[in-house]
């Protein structure tokens, strides 16, 4: 399989069992901290705002995120390690690059987000569609990985019309160019929706 000319590809059991687990366990724990997004919301309140004149079905709710690394060319803040836990990302990334025999990578921004369960979400509800940078010449891939079981669909899009729905699934991983329109959704039914985003090239 060549990752590198992929729109998108999902790969199920991704890590061990065991890697997986220790992840999960961590993410989970009472001591991992968590920070409530601005704006009560994925993007930016104008974002959304202006998105809902295209996309009539968003519906946002509450995120909370833990930043491991962001690119301090990007804004994303003034270090590149943002995280004691950026291990997990090494570690995670080292795993990727070994399976798919890919010699280096740039890492521009790492994060994991939980997003809270919206009991008045529906099926056609999904966040606001968006690409991780909006600069049309920043060429990137995404490697975006669900921690746990859940609802809440991840949704990729061609202007207005969606193209593609995955399901969240435990140690599944999403490989997607950065620049196709996409979005996720906060879960209606489980409680809780944890992700694992990191914005990358090699």
């Amino acid at each position: 399989m060549n990752i590198k000319k992929l729109k998108y590809k999902v790969i199920d059991n991704f890590l061990s069992k065991k890697q997986h687990e220790q992840i999960l366990k961590t993410f989970t724990s009472d001591h991992f901290p968590w920070y409530l997004q601005p704006d009560n919301s994925t993007t930016k309140i104008k974002t959304t705002k202006d998105m809902k004149k295209i996309y009539k079905n968003i519906l946002e709710g509450t995120q909370l995120t833990h930043l491991f690394y962001a690119y301090k060319d990007l804004g994303q803040g003034k270090n590149k390690i943002n995280s004691p836990y950026f291990k997990i990302v090494e570690s995670f990334t080292k795993i990727f690059l070994k399976k798919y025999k890919i010699k280096t990578m740039e890492i521009f921004r790492s994060k994991v987000n939980l997003q809270l369960k919206l009991s008045n979400g529906k099926k056609h509800n999904y966040n606001t569609p968006h690409k991780d940078f909006e600069n049309p010449y920043f060429n990137h891939n995404v490697l975006l990985y669900y921690v746990n079981d859940s609802d809440g669909d991840t949704i990729f899009f061609k202007g207005t019309k969606i193209v593609k729905k995955i399901s969240p699934k435990a140690n599944r991983l999403i490989v997607f160019d950065g620049n196709i329109l996409h979005t996720g959704s906060h879960p209606s039914k489980s409680s809780q929706r944890i992700v694992m985003n990191t914005d990358c090239i090699w």
